[in-house]
């Protein structure tokens, strides 16, 4: 079901490499991020399919890139879409590569290096006429616990004007992590927000005891106006609702990762779009046993193909791949003894027929850390 073509390997020296990743251009070209180890330096590498490997043919690491917060790559149509925040002059400016161009979309005044936040913390429409990026404002509690003040800028290339969207439990420095994945489906856009709350502050966010049960994701229609609220029938607390979410192009099928659910296990929950209203038609758990760990959460990434039928799941932590066709796991990928969070976050071009798969903490030669590797996904 998979095979492997190629490993990309960091391009220079002294960096941590894969951080986010996608295609664009029918999975000719694709996007990694980059982060330098030691200088905190931003990068992001573009490669070229050439002669069926992928080659660097493009780098945006201009000098006042530096110190971002793990900010988020979207691939669609022959466009990469990217976030850079200028940290000296807090000037976040939101980036499109096409054509073998770097431009500036629009600008961010006065931003924090949250702005754009996470693996999925941008998204696009279909037609690329709307633009969404999370705003995240973290702060330190008193209790030394994080908070968050979010929203979402929607900008609207028609016209060139931004407008905000919040809800009630986005504002006013909670534990509520809102608006930490977006996604467009027809004329909704779909915001994951997992609940980060626990019982007691420990220096490793992994070793705490999540019991938050107010996780959700939100639908909004395309003028921020709040349409609906989905959540797992069987929440657990701390599941992590809402932490990746991903939609098919056809904007009927939505993917909500619960990275924590049953016993850390980790699931994913299937919604469908019927009559303009999404409800939860399916719950997947492809791994039957938790792993022993302290580390709370695991099953993270996921793709969904155009029209649903499709979608892959993975599990950095227990190093899977799990492949679905029909709502069954027809195909199982799992790395032996793994220890480098194989599967720590995958992509698929838009034709379902290649996925790159982030290896993350594996080690390299010059002092870096991370690769991808690409294998081409049987129809």
């Amino acid at each position: 079901m998979l095979k492997k073509n190629q490993t990309i390997h960091p391009p220079i020296e002294k960096i941590a490499f894969a951080l986010s990743h996608d295609f664009c251009d029918n999975g000719n070209t694709l996007a990694v991020r980059a982060l330098g180890k030691f200088d905190n330096k931003e990068y992001l590498f573009v490669y070229k399919k050439h002669n069926g490997q992928f080659e660097l043919a493009d780098t945006f690491s201009p000098d006042w890139w530096h110190n971002n917060w793990q900010c988020s790559i979207r691939g669609i149509n022959n466009s990469i879409y990217f976030v850079a925040v200028d940290t000296d002059n807090r000037t976040g400016h939101v980036m499109c590569y096409r054509n073998s161009e770097f431009v500036t979309v629009f600008t961010v005044n006065d931003c924090e290096k949250t702005l754009g936040m996470n693996d999925k913390g941008i998204a696009v429409n279909h037609n690329e006429t709307v633009i969404a990026v999370s705003n995240i404002a973290v702060s330190q509690h008193k209790d030394k616990t994080l908070r968050y003040d979010s929203k979402i800028i929607l900008y609207r290339t028609e016209t060139d004007c931004t407008s905000c969207v919040t809800t009630e439990h986005s504002i006013g420095n909670n534990r509520l992590w809102s608006f930490r994945s977006l996604a467009f489906a027809n004329n909704h856009l779909i915001a994951g927000s997992p609940d980060l709350t626990f019982t007691a502050n420990t220096s490793d966010t992994m070793s705490r005891e999540y019991v938050g049960n107010q996780s959700r994701v939100d639908v909004f229609d395309l003028d921020g106006n709040l349409l609906q609220q989905l959540s797992a029938k069987d929440a657990s607390r701390g599941n992590f609702f809402g932490t990746e979410i991903e939609t098919s192009l056809d904007g009927n099928t939505l993917i909500v990762m619960a990275p924590a659910q049953d016993d850390k296990k980790g699931c994913a929950y299937k919604f469908e779009n019927l009559d303009n209203h999404w409800l939860q038609t399916g719950k997947y758990c492809p791994r039957d046993i938790a792993v022993h760990t302290d580390i709370k959460y695991s099953l993270y990434g996921c793709c969904v193909n155009n029209n649903g039928s499709r979608f892959i799941l993975s599990d950095g932590l227990y190093g899977a791949i799990y492949v679905y066709n029909n709502d069954q796991i027809i195909h199982t990928h799992k790395e032996i003894n793994n220890y480098s969070w194989f599967g720590f976050d995958i992509k698929t071009d838009e034709q379902f027929s290649q996925i790159a798969v982030v290896e993350k903490d594996v080690e390299n030669n010059q002092e870096s850390r991370g690769v991808l590797h690409l294998y081409s996904l049987n129809r």
